[in-house]
């Protein structure tokens, strides 16, 4: 087997993973990377970040832009998150979490590994990179068949007075409600409007002035929002 070599982003030099995977033979070069952390080959580059981190960006609804410009800048992303969210962390409700999990999945279509620590995300890069530079030869990230829409699969049981999204066929509804600006009440009037996940995401500022509540300024963000070009 022939040595295992990972480029590195400078600022993730001195992090426990790095020292795993050196404790594994991998040789670790270091680079200033302008996108994830760890590149295991030409074109799949992997972001780490923590559970914590993620409900930040959940939170904050930055998520999907960051995870749009990642996927922009690299071929084949694939994103790990580690750990656990602490109780003192920024407030964020489990269908919030889901939802944008659920964009990531259906919408750019981008891996998410889960690790439950730092043991764990070193396994998993090792894993990958032993793949493709001593396995099969192939891609580290074999194009996922991911259906275009969330297709509602299981049943509610129980009172959701909690406010949990426990029925499937809400998600495409929290995932809409997470764009800026965007209530429940003009989620659903997008969906009715353009009838999927797809129509929504596809939809020009234009066609957005056509729901009630969205005038130019507004759907000119929403549209922004989606192209992953922020909100200014």
């Amino acid at each position: 087997m022939k040595p295992i070599t990972i480029i590195v982003d400078n600022l993730m030099q001195a992090s426990p993973v790095v020292c795993l995977l050196q404790s594994r033979g991998v040789q670790v070069n270091s680079a200033n990377l302008t996108a994830g952390h760890y590149v295991i080959t030409g074109q799949c580059v992997i972001l780490q970040i923590s559970a914590e981190e993620f409900g930040q960006w959940t939170a904050e609804k930055t998520v999907f832009r960051r995870i749009t410009d990642f996927k922009k800048a690299v071929a084949e992303p694939v994103v790990i998150i580690e750990g656990q969210r602490s109780a003192g962390a920024k407030p964020v409700s489990n269908g919030a979490l889901r939802g944008a999990l659920a964009f990531l999945a259906v919408h750019n279509r981008v891996p998410v590994l889960f690790a439950a620590d730092e043991n764990e995300t070193a396994d998993l890069i090792f894993a990958m990179a032993n793949q493709v530079q001593n396995g099969m030869g192939l891609s580290a990230v074999m194009p996922p068949v991911i259906a275009d829409e969330v297709e509602p699969s299981v049943e509610s049981s129980g009172d959701n007075g909690g406010g949990h999204i426990e029925d499937m066929a809400e998600l495409p509804e929290q995932i809409v409600r997470m764009l800026p600006l965007v209530g429940p009440v003009t989620a659903k009037s997008l969906l009715k409007r353009f009838g999927s996940l797809r129509g929504v995401f596809s939809a020009s500022d234009k066609d957005l002035t056509k729901i009630d509540g969205i005038g130019p300024k507004k759907a000119k963000k929403i549209a922004a929002f989606l192209a992953g070009r922020g909100v200014h």
